[in-house]
């Protein structure tokens, strides 16, 4: 998640489990909030992103440990970000068997660079079954 003056890049990358790039998503949007309310938003929009495509196993990586932590527990946060957490929660729950663990950014580097990608874009870019050409050295890199 990137953020630019109140505008936040959002990048989705969905992996099969080989590693292989089933879709992708930059979208970019201007948000009245937190880090932690844009990281949240991000993963309502994967979740959406997923249900969308059908998936109905998934393994989530987020590089925010706020809102890792937040979605393996069970109680609720009110905040704007809790709140958006709990919608993705929701999706998850009824659409699919899901878990979700924190990844450094470092190891997250796909998404991250999708979203400053995002940044630049003038509407919503889904890419199904093709990886981003923004980001095909670095999932090429990490393939072999």
């Amino acid at each position: 998640m990137q953020s630019r003056e109140g505008k936040i890049g959002i990048g989705v990358l969905i992996r099969d489990h080989q590693g292989l790039v089933i879709g992708a998503l930059r979208a970019n949007r201007t948000l009245r909030g937190n880090a932690f309310d844009a990281e949240a938003y991000g993963l309502l929009m994967a979740t959406v992103f997923c249900k969308d495509l059908g998936l109905r196993q998934l393994c989530l990586e987020g590089d925010s440990k706020q809102v890792v932590d937040l979605l393996n527990q069970d109680y609720s946060n009110w905040s704007m970000g809790g709140c958006l957490i709990t919608d993705a929660k929701n999706i998850l729950n009824s659409a699919a068997a899901w878990s979700v663990s924190h990844a450094y950014r470092e190891a997250n580097m796909a998404a991250h660079m999708l979203a400053k990608a995002a940044l630049d874009c003038i509407e919503d870019v889904y890419d199904i079954e093709m990886c981003p050409t923004c980001i095909l050295p670095l999932v090429t890199k990490e393939m072999s």
